[in-house]
């Protein structure tokens, strides 16, 4: 099992260089990377905290976010998570994930993301109307999750991505690759992460052959008690650096769970949407079995996003 994991980890190494370089030589100007439902956050207690959860995901959540944080599962059990998300000018995604750690240093999980844009306007060269059409994006996300050691896990995640637009439609496949690193000088109040997100040869639709939108964050965590807060910085391959900065409170908790507010800015949205953009509020309530999350996300003059998520631990 030891050399199993050593040699797990050597290949992720190399995987990682592999996109850094990728990412150099790859990266595109704004807008330019096909699959744009891919940036879309899922998961209402994540987006609540502004999306900083590269370091703090250490549970059903690690799916999407950093797929090293499924080892923190308990052993012998595992989770399930359901998001439905409105989204912005009537496009919506739905989430669904399931985890299971078969023992202290393996876990295993399997997500999907639906994106569906509703009914759009279709127009001619003048302008005019000639129907509707729609757009829809499926990802399928087999995930593994290992510990390496009491201190360091890694993990990795196999994206099957397909997009339709309209009579024209396309498919590839994409990697996220993470790491987790705890109890930093001897504090296990702090942890810190890193995740290569949707690092793939591109996707092609129709005749046009686009990047994925590829980005590599890296990102802290603090627990205090009834406190945690989450720090990232985000490298996108297709826009500027950004910064995701969140917090979730305690309001009260205890062992059969508890009621939390979180609140959280992501700069990167601020700079396209506006100072309320980028902003974060969410709620959650935990108990032992199931929680229950909501978010809610201004857009500017787009609209407001809503989030609901369901988990269940066993």
């Amino acid at each position: 099992m030891v050399q199993l994991i050593l040699k797990f980890a050597k290949v992720l190494s190399a995987v990682f260089v592999s996109m850094l370089f990728t990412l150099e030589v790859f990266a595109g100007s704004p807008g330019t990377s096909a699959a744009q439902f891919l940036k879309i956050d899922v998961g209402a207690r994540p987006v609540g905290m502004g999306g900083a959860s590269v370091a703090l995901a250490k549970d059903i959540d690690a799916l999407y976010y950093n797929p090293a944080g499924l080892v923190g599962l308990k052993t012998g059990g595992g989770g399930a998570t359901l998001s439905h998300t409105v989204w912005l000018e009537g496009t919506s995604v739905e989430y669904v994930g399931f985890g299971y750690k078969f023992s202290k240093s393996i876990a295993l999980g399997l997500a999907a993301t639906m994106f569906n844009s509703g009914s759009m306007d279709k127009t001619d060269n003048t302008g005019a109307n000639i129907g509707t059409f729609g757009m829809t994006s499926t990802v399928i996300a087999p995930v593994v999750s290992m510990r390496v050691s009491k201190s360091v896990a890694i993990g990795i995640s196999a994206k099957m991505i397909q997009e339709s637009i309209d009579n024209a439609s396309g498919s590839t496949f994409g990697v996220d690759v993470g790491g987790l690193i705890k109890n930093i000088g001897g504090n296990k109040r702090i942890c810190l992460g890193f995740v290569v997100q949707n690092a793939g040869s591109g996707l092609k639709v129709d005749k046009e052959t686009s990047s994925l939108p590829m980005n590599i964050k890296v990102g802290t965590g603090y627990n205090l008690d009834k406190l945690n807060l989450g720090v990232d910085i985000s490298m996108p391959s297709d826009e500027g650096v950004g910064v995701n900065l969140g917090c979730e409170y305690a309001l009260f908790q205890d062992a059969a769970g508890g009621l939390y507010a979180r609140a959280g800015v992501a700069t990167a949205k601020m700079a396209d949407l506006g100072a309320m953009g980028g902003l974060a509020l969410g709620v959650g309530y935990n108990t032992k079995v199931v929680k229950f999350d909501y978010a809610f996300s201004p857009a500017g003059d787009l609209g407001t996003a809503h989030r609901v998520s369901m988990g269940l631990n066993f």
